[in-house]
């Protein structure tokens, strides 16, 4: 169930298959296979694969659903997919719907939380209280579990385990913060034992980022971090099996850790002669290959990220990126809902292909600028970048009734 809906967006672009197989199966019928096999997620993303008739019909039969069927949707799930359900999805459902919802979430959340990986939890967005009564819940089901944890359960957890348990209860738990510097490399194991396949050691990324801001970090602790991912970033074929979204975001938090720690006389130093050409290679090569927007955009951040540090890369990485170019004014659209630094390096990579100012219009430039004020902690790393959008305002006049400031 959790990839129908990629099916039935297919059907929807290529015949009127997607309205026969709704008509066939039935709103009743796809209530059904969605309690006996889907999940919080399923309930998301299949809807907007309807039609908007058969959508709204669908929804509104949901007035029908028990206690217990919402508790088999609930559990089927991870603790993130009920946090953003209610955060974005809730709200659409009739009030007998959201009834039988809530006592479901009312015998399901705190069991859900305690269960969950510390993955799922690391990703979870615990909805605003406003939203209801179900969100009061689930935000303290979230707080409990987060309350309990202890250094010594972080103890003999897998990597990407460790890792994200660091990263959240080092957000959630300031309190444990100097117990975790002094600990962490007990969690996270010999960098020698990190998972190299399929990329899931750059998970470390989510420490690089604590190492680059924190004091109570070590300087030589973070020297052997930064050391440590750049002995497996040089490794032949490590680039192949990473994610150009995680390989984005470990490259720039090297560079930020290495500039804002001083371990190097600034960013640059990250890209080596040889791991600058690998990058090359990978996004000339995933370039010429069918992607979704999602990884085009991603590919444009690498690049924006490569030319930011190298200039001179910049009639190659043209070249490069010539092929995602069609796709330009549906990822602008797209990359407008990213957090600050994916959405900076995203327009860098653009703008190798369009005018910088058509990329960076002064209302693009104070969007930037607010939602770096929106960080609670930005570092020089960041800093840097805000100057640079300061820039590319500079002189140039603003939307009426719109400053820097708002």
């Amino acid at each position: 169930m959790e990839s129908t809906h990629f099916a039935l967006r297919s059907l929807a672009r290529t015949s009127n298959l997607r309205e026969c197989l709704q008509t066939k199966i039935g709103v009743i019928g796809w209530w059904h296979l969605l309690i006996k096999g889907g999940t919080l997620n399923t309930l998301s993303e299949l809807p907007k694969s309807f039609t908007t008739n058969f959508r709204t019909m669908f929804k509104g039969a949901a007035a029908d659903l028990s206690v217990a069927d919402w508790t088999q949707i609930l559990s089927a799930g991870q603790f993130r997919n009920l946090c953003a359900f209610i955060s974005s999805e809730l709200s659409e459902y009739p009030r007998e719907a959201r009834q039988h919802f809530y006592q479901a979430v009312s015998q399901t959340a705190h069991g859900l939380a305690n269960q969950s990986k510390w993955l799922d939890l690391q990703t979870s967005y615990p909805p605003d209280i406003s939203l209801g009564p179900e969100a009061v819940i689930v935000k303290h089901a979230f707080r409990e579990r987060i309350n309990s944890a202890t250094i010594n359960a972080l103890h003999g957890l897998d990597f990407l385990e460790a890792v994200n348990a660091i990263a959240l209860i080092w957000r959630e738990r300031p309190d444990l913060r100097e117990q975790l510097a002094k600990n962490f490399w007990e969690i996270v194991g010999n960098p020698e034992d990190w998972p190299i396949r399929k990329g899931i050691w750059t998970a470390i990324r989510l420490i690089l980022l604590i190492a680059a801001r924190s004091p109570l970090i070590s300087v030589d602790s973070a020297r052997q971090l930064f050391e440590a991912s750049c002995a497996i970033l040089n490794k032949p074929k490590v680039l192949d099996e990473v994610d150009s979204m995680p390989l984005f975001l470990l490259l720039w938090n090297l560079a930020a850790l290495s500039y804002e720690r001083g371990l190097r006389k600034n960013m640059l130093d990250v890209f080596t002669s040889e791991r600058t050409e690998r990058c090359m290679r990978l996004i000339a090569d995933r370039a010429m290959t069918k992607r979704d927007k999602g990884e085009k955009t991603l590919l444009f951040a690498l690049a924006g990220l490569l030319h930011f540090f190298q200039k001179e890369l910049y009639e190659r990485l043209h070249a490069a990126l010539l092929p995602l170019a069609p796709a330009i004014p549906w990822l602008i659209e797209e990359i407008s809902e990213f957090t600050f630094i994916p959405e900076f390096f995203a327009r860098q990579g653009i703008a190798l292909l369009e005018p910088v100012s058509d990329v960076f219009p002064p209302e693009t430039c104070v969007s930037l600028l607010n939602k770096v004020d929106s960080y609670v902690d930005k570092g020089a790393a960041i800093e840097a970048l805000r100057q640079h959008v300061e820039r590319y305002l500079k002189g140039r006049p603003l939307p009426k009734a719109q400053t820097a400031a708002e």
